[in-house]
């Protein structure tokens, strides 16, 4: 039997790249929140003081026209995700998605790595805290 470790292993490295970075069909192993940054960094604090283990992978793209973090969350939440200052990712979209030990910019890097995270942020609680950020 795996352990939680080695499972959470084995199930981002189906879809993380070991080099460089790589657009990632969402839908498959994770749909995406896309946020603005300043706002989603305040949502990644508020996780880590109240519920760090409902954290989940979160990607840094600082080179886009308006900065983001991608929260990957359950496939499927993106279908009926409506919350306003943010863009829901699922199946038709892609992600940047950098390797793993990618923490920091230029260009696409983990806030949260996938190795040090649940395997998806909770969409209820990222709901939760996206509320108390936006006040």
């Amino acid at each position: 039997m795996k352990t939680d470790e080695q499972q959470q292993s084995v199930h981002y490295s189906a879809w993380a790249p070991v080099e460089g970075a790589s657009a990632v069909q969402a839908g498959e192993w994770w749909d995406a929140i896309r946020i603005e940054e300043a706002l989603g960094i305040a949502v990644v604090h508020y996780f880590r003081a109240l519920n760090p283990s409902q954290l989940g992978p979160v990607i840094a793209d600082p080179g886009m026209a308006i900065p983001s973090v991608y929260f990957l969350v359950p496939p499927g939440t993106a279908a009926d995700w409506t919350m306003p200052h943010c863009r829901c990712l699922g199946p038709k979209s892609y992600v940047v998605v950098p390797n793993v030990c990618r923490t920091y910019p230029p260009g696409p890097h983990w806030i949260v790595r996938p190795q040090y995270a649940a395997r998806h942020t909770d969409p209820a609680w990222l709901r939760c805290f996206l509320d108390l950020a936006n006040r």
